[in-house]
């Protein structure tokens, strides 16, 4: 079976919108064309639930996983608290979605569903991986060492 990846998002408000909107975005941009083979789900889910003006989830990092009785899917939050975009700029903010998504193989492998045995974790993990860097990247920003890259004033 392939698995596709999938982000969806949650926000507490508008607050919340206006500072995740473009991560949102770029992850649903990053995560098309990435699939699995040998995952027991057709689909592994995302969900970015961010805390707001209205509403908090009280979630930091990786948790809350839910498979769907029918087996079309296993979903994780991945929740950033305002503490959590207090902490930095984009790439900040980046490196801690991109980090909770691969901490999510961790927390999959601690399920006691006997779907999940015989899953190839290092395949699992390589695929979260690049669906990661490729969100990453686009908020890395230029690397002032690459020769290639355009100066200021020139």
């Amino acid at each position: 079976m392939t698995t596709t990846f999938d982000v969806s998002a949650q926000f507490g408000g508008r607050d919340a919108a206006q500072s995740l909107l473009p991560h949102f975005w770029t992850l649903k941009s990053a995560v098309q064309g990435k699939s699995l083979d040998g995952f027991p789900f057709p689909q592994l889910a995302f969900i970015l639930r961010v805390d707001g003006e209205v509403n908090t989830y009280g979630l930091s990092g990786s948790g809350n996983v839910q498979f769907d009785r029918k087996g079309r899917y296993v979903s994780v939050d991945i929740g950033v608290t305002r503490d959590d975009l207090a902490r930095g700029g984009p790439a900040e903010v980046s490196a801690f979605v991109a980090g909770a998504i691969m901490s999510s193989i961790s927390l999959l492998k601690g399920q006691e569903d006997a779907r999940l045995k015989g899953v190839d974790w290092v395949a699992l993990e390589a695929a979260l991986q690049a669906f990661s860097d490729g969100y990453k990247a686009r908020f890395r920003g230029p690397d002032p060492g690459d020769p290639t890259q355009d100066k200021p004033g020139k």
